[in-house]
C-alpha cells in the first residue's frame, strides 16, 4: 500500500492546478500548528518533514513537473494560470509554511524551561563509566583504591558549547541523538581518564632519557624496570601510540625472524586479561599500556605511584552534575556544564620519561608529558 511520502508527486500536482491565486496560511491551521508546537512537538515535525520533501522534490524537477500531465489538467480544467505559475505558487506556499514552523518553533524554545529531569538524565548517563575501575578509562585501573565521598574536591567543567536547547527540555523540542546516553558517558569517561593523568603526573618528578633507537630504548627499560622492581614495586609504561616507536610494535608483532627491530632475546611478551582497553601487554615484568602521551617519548613509572583517587559522590551513583548557561545572542541555544570533582593521592612521585625523538632538553617541564594538558577541552574551577 502506498504511503504518504510515495503520493508525493501527486500531491504537488494536485496543488499546482489548485494554485490559481497565491497561497496563505489559514488562521486555524495557524491556531492547530501553534498548538502542536507548544504540547506535541513531533507533530509540527512531521507537518515539517513533508513540507521539507516536496520542497526538495521541486527544487528537483523546477519547472518539469510531469509537464504533459499538468498541461492537459490546466487545459482540461480551464484553469486560467500556467504551470509554471502554479510550481512558484506552490514553493512560495511551502516556504510560507516552513517559515511559519521555524518561527513557532523558535519561540516555544525561547520561552521554554531547562527541564530538571533532562538534566538529572543526563548527570545519570554521565556517571556511568567513568568512575570505577571495571568501566572506567586508563588510568582508573591503576590506582590501589577508589574512594567516593559528599564533600567539595577540586572540581573540573566539561563543556558542551552551542547545545540544542529543545533538546534539554522536557517536551522534546529537537530531536535527541539515538546514542545520547552513550555519548555522555564516553566523553566524561574519557575527559576523567586524561585528566587524572595529568593529575598525577603534575605531582611527579621528571628525569629524562634520549633513547632514539631500538637497542638504547630497550637498554634503558631494562635498567630502569629493574630499579622499579627492586624497590618492590611493579613498572608500567604507558606508550604515546600502541604501534610506537616501531620497534615496539614489532618486538610485540614480529614481521619476520630477522626484521628490522627484532625482538632482544631477553624479551618475553605476554598478554593478561582484564587490564581495559588501553592494555597493549606486560615486557616481562613491565605492564604496558598507550595513552595521552606527547608523541615520541614513552613514560616509566611505579604502578605504585597511583595510590588513590577520590571522586564526590552528589547522590547514590551520581558523579557528575550537570547545569547551563545561556549563549551571548542566542535564544535556542545554550552550553552544557559537566562538573565532577575528584582528589588524588600519590605514593612515589618519580617518571622517567623516554624520548625517542627528540633529545631532551633541561628541565623537562611536566607540562610536556601529555598531549591536551595546555588546551583542556573544558575548565578547572
Amino acid at each position: 500500500m502506498p504511503n504518504v511520502e510515495s503520493l508525493q508527486e501527486a500531491q504537488l500536482i494536485i496543488l499546482v492546478i489548485l494554485s490559481t491565486t497565491d497561497w496563505r496560511l489559514a488562521d486555524p491551521f495557524r491556531r492547530q500548528l501553534a498548538i502542536w508546537t507548544s504540547s506535541n512537538f513531533t507533530s509540527t515535525e512531521l507537518v515539517k518533514h513533508r513540507a521539507q520533501g516536496m520542497k526538495q522534490f521541486l527544487d528537483q524537477v523546477q519547472d518539469a513537473l510531469c509537464p504533459k500531465l499538468v498541461d492537459r489538467l490546466l487545459l482540461q480544467l480551464g484553469r486560467s494560470h500556467t504551470r509554471p505559475d502554479g510550481i512558484t505558487r506552490t514553493r512560495n506556499a511551502i516556504n510560507t509554511l516552513l517559515n511559519e514552523i521555524d518561527g513557532l518553533q523558535s519561540e516555544a524554545v525561547a520561552s521554554a524551561q531547562i527541564s530538571q529531569r533532562r538534566l538529572t538524565e543526563i548527570e545519570e548517563a554521565a556517571s556511568e563509566n567513568g568512575f570505577s575501575k571495571t568501566t572506567g578509562e586508563f588510568p582508573l585501573q591503576l590506582f590501589s583504591a577508589i574512594n567516593y565521598e559528599d564533600t567539595p574536591l577540586e572540581p573540573f567543567v566539561l563543556r558542551i558549547s552551542n547545545l540544542r536547547k529543545g533538546e534539554l527540555t522536557d517536551v522534546e523540542m529537537v530531536q535527541r541523538a539515538a546514542n545520547e546516553r552513550e555519548s555522555y558517558a564516553e566523553a566524561i569517561s574519557n575527559t576523567v581518564g586524561h585528566l587524572l593523568l595529568g593529575d598525577v603526573f603534575q605531582k611527579c618528578e621528571v628525569r629524562d632519557i634520549f633513547a632514539p633507537n631500538a637497542t638504547a630504548d630497550w637498554s634503558a627499560l631494562k635498567e630502569e624496570a629493574n630499579a622499579i622492581e627492586e624497590r618492590g614495586q611493579t613498572p608500567v609504561l604507558v606508550l604515546d601510540n600502541p604501534t610506537r616507536p616501531d620497534w615496539v610494535w614489532e618486538w610485540e608483532y614480529p614481521t619476520s625472524q630477522d626484521g628490522t627491530y627484532p625482538r632482544p632475546p631477553d624479551l618475553v611478551i605476554h598478554h593478561e586479561e582484564g587490564r581495559g582497553g588501553t592494555y597493549v601487554a606486560d615486557f616481562n615484568a613491565i605492564q604496558v599500556f598507550s595513552g595521552a602521551v606527547v608523541p615520541g617519548q614513552s613514560l616509566l613509572f611505579a604502578r605504585e605511584t597511583f595510590s588513590l583517587v577520590t571522586f564526590r559522590k552528589y547522590r547514590d551513583n551520581i558523579f557528575v552534575r550537570a547545569g547551563t548557561s545561556a549563549v551571548a545572542g542566542s535564544t535556542t541555544l545554550v552550553d552544557l556544564q559537566l562538573t565532577f570533582e575528584r582528589r588524588v593521592q600519590v605514593e612515589h612521585n618519580q617518571i622517567v620519561r623516554i624520548r625517542y625523538q627528540v633529545a631532551p632538553t633541561s628541565g623537562g617541564e611536566n607540562g610536556d608529558i601529555l598531549r591536551g594538558t595546555r588546551k583542556w577541552v573544558g575548565s578547572h574551577c
